[in-house]
């Protein structure tokens, strides 16, 4: 069993997954692979690692600063397969790169595939890559067992949903809200739970909430969920101009607060 399906056997009737968000590079590098494994003691689940890029279409403000960071640290493709192994010395946790699809393309899709797989990579999500145009990603990743997750966002039909989810492994990424990457003080309940409720129906995955996820107090309003992504929130405590130990400790405390938070009610 691959690693990203048993972390949601172990979690299953019990807790919600939290998979954290985290830009390569940022801070500095060697605050990535601290982060992980600290954050993974503090209750974090998966983590999806996102590549700095110069053009997202999905990131908000907080993102593409931590990426413009990132890349005038001198972040490269190498750095995450560095990290790749680096983590695998020391957790089972499942890495899950996010990026776009330029990059992963301009480097062929079998060559990333079996870059990451060989770097212990369990997954890739690309916001940019749509069903219609995945088939030659999906080989590579399929040939390397890697699961390819998708995104589905509230603007998408229930035909739309079925037709995304079913390209999906891994889980499904469900976007709570139209627009980018951020967090939210407030999120639509109703909107958002009736549209898990859709995507729950159409796919047998795990289905999990990112887009705006900034409080504890928000994972209760969304039982449907399997679980739930923190990004910006995260970042932004990330941005502070404060010393590495300090910002690892306020992360660790604020996703430690997010874990205790995530019980099934």
């Amino acid at each position: 069993m691959d690693r990203i399906s048993k972390k949601f056997k172990q979690l299953k009737d019990k807790k919600k997954a939290l998979s954290i968000f985290l830009t390569l590079g940022f801070p500095n590098l060697k605050m990535t692979e601290k982060l992980v494994l600290a954050l993974e003691e503090s209750g974090a689940d998966l983590f999806e690692i996102g590549m700095p890029f110069s053009d997202p279409i999905a990131d908000g403000p907080a993102i593409q600063q931590s990426s413009e960071i990132a890349l005038k640290n001198g972040v490269e493709w190498k750095h995450l397969i560095q990290l790749g192994k680096n983590l695998r010395k020391k957790t089972d946790v499942p890495l899950i790169l996010m990026s776009y699809s330029n990059p992963l393309y301009h480097k062929g899709w079998n060559k990333s595939a079996k870059d990451l797989k060989t770097a212990g990579f369990d997954g890739v999500i690309l916001p940019d890559l749509i069903p219609e145009e995945n088939e030659e990603a999906k080989n590579a990743f399929t040939k390397y067992d890697l699961s390819l997750v998708h995104l589905v966002a509230p603007t998408s039909g229930e035909a739309r949903v079925k037709r995304i989810t079913k390209e999906c492994s891994g889980f499904v990424y469900t976007v709570s809200v139209t627009g980018v990457t951020g967090a939210r003080k407030e999120l639509p309940v109703k909107e958002v739970s009736n549209f898990l409720k859709i995507v729950k129906k159409n796919s047998s995955l795990p289905v999990l909430l990112g887009f705006g996820i900034s409080k504890p107090e928000q994972l209760s309003n969304f039982q449907e969920a399997d679980g739930f992504i923190i990004g910006s929130a995260l970042v932004e405590i990330l941005l502070q101009k404060k010393e590495d130990a300090l910002l690892i400790e306020e992360a660790k405390k604020f996703i430690n607060s997010f874990a205790k938070s995530r019980f099934i009610v």
